[in-house]
């Protein structure tokens, strides 16, 4: 099921996410530290809302075939 691997992604962006963030480096050390956290911030910020509109559709494909 498609959307079955997109949560999995979904769960393996989050866990990456957190990990950058709590492991990662500091960013008030470097600059590129700091970049590094903020993309990281963005991408899954732009992931959640692909998930999100990628779930409705198939929400929306679901609940249309049972009426």
């Amino acid at each position: 099921n498609k959307y079955g691997y997109g949560c999995i992604l979904f769960g393996i962006m989050v866990l990456a996410y957190i990990l950058i963030s709590e492991v990662g480096p500091d960013p008030r050390s470097h600059h590129a530290a700091l970049t590094l956290q903020v993309i990281s911030q963005k991408a899954i910020t732009i992931w959640l809302l692909i998930s999100i509109y990628i779930y409705s559709i198939g929400l929306g494909k679901y609940i249309y075939r049972r009426v």
